[in-house]
C-alpha cells in the first residue's frame, strides 16, 4: 500500500482540535502570527494555524496507514505538561509504532475432563464461600459441626459447663439425629449438607 504525501485535513483537524482540547490556549497561541486569510466557505482562518497544520499533514504522512498510532501519540500528550512540537510529536508517533498492538492469544479448547475439574472447582469454592459466610454467626460451628471434635467441644460445654446456649444447641442435635444422646456424632456438617458420619 503507498504511502500518501500528507495526512488527509480531516485527521490533521481531528488532531489540532484534541491537542487545543488537551492544551487550550496554549495550543492555539502557539501557531497565531496574526494574518489571516479567508479559505473555503468564507471561514478566516490565522495564516500561522494553516502553515503548521500543512507542515504537520506532510511530516505525518508516514503514519497514514497507521492511524491507531496516531491515536496512542495523543493519548500519550495527556501526560504531557506542554503542548508536544512536531518533532516532540512524531518521537511520540515513533515509540508508539514500536510497540505491540495485540497481545498474541493463545487459542485452547479445554477437554471434557478439563471442564469437569473446572466444574468440581468451582463447586468447592461455592462450597467454602458459602461455609464462610455463615461463620458471620458465632455459633455456626456448634449449629453445624463438622467432626467430632467439635462436637466433643458443644458436649462439654452444653453438658459440663453449662453453656445454656450451646445446650440448646445439643439438645436440637440430638431431637434431629445429628449426634446421639451421648454425643457421639452421627451426622457432619461438609460444608453444605449433612453427610454420615
Amino acid at each position: 500500500m503507498e504511502t500518501p504525501r500528507t495526512l488527509p485535513a480531516s485527521w490533521i483537524d481531528r488532531i489540532f482540535a484534541r491537542l487545543q482540547g488537551l492544551y487550550g490556549t496554549l495550543w492555539v497561541d502557539r501557531w497565531k502570527t496574526g494574518e489571516l486569510r479567508q479559505i473555503a466557505g468564507g471561514q478566516w482562518v490565522d495564516v500561522g494555524m494553516l502553515n503548521a497544520k500543512a507542515t504537520w499533514a506532510g511530516e505525518l504522512a508516514g503514519f497514514a496507514n497507521r492511524p491507531e498510532v496516531l491515536g496512542r501519540a495523543l493519548e500519550a500528550c495527556r501526560t504531557l505538561k506542554f503542548p508536544p512540537t512536531l518533532p516532540e510529536f512524531l518521537r511520540l508517533c515513533r515509540e508508539e509504532a514500536g510497540r505491540p498492538t495485540a497481545v498474541a492469544r493463545l487459542s485452547h479448547t479445554p477437554s471434557a475432563a478439563e471442564i469437569a475439574r473446572q466444574r468440581e472447582t468451582a463447586a468447592r469454592i461455592a462450597t467454602v464461600v458459602r461455609h464462610r459466610a455463615s461463620r458471620a454467626d458465632p455459633l455456626a460451628w456448634a449449629a453445624h459441626p463438622g467432626s467430632q471434635v467439635a462436637m466433643n467441644a458443644i458436649w462439654r460445654e452444653g453438658m459440663h459447663q453449662g453453656n445454656s446456649v450451646l445446650r440448646a444447641i445439643l439438645d436440637k442435635h440430638i431431637a434431629d439425629g445429628i449426634c446421639s444422646s451421648a454425643g457421639r456424632l452421627l451426622m457432619r456438617w461438609d460444608g453444605s449438607k449433612w453427610v454420615k458420619a
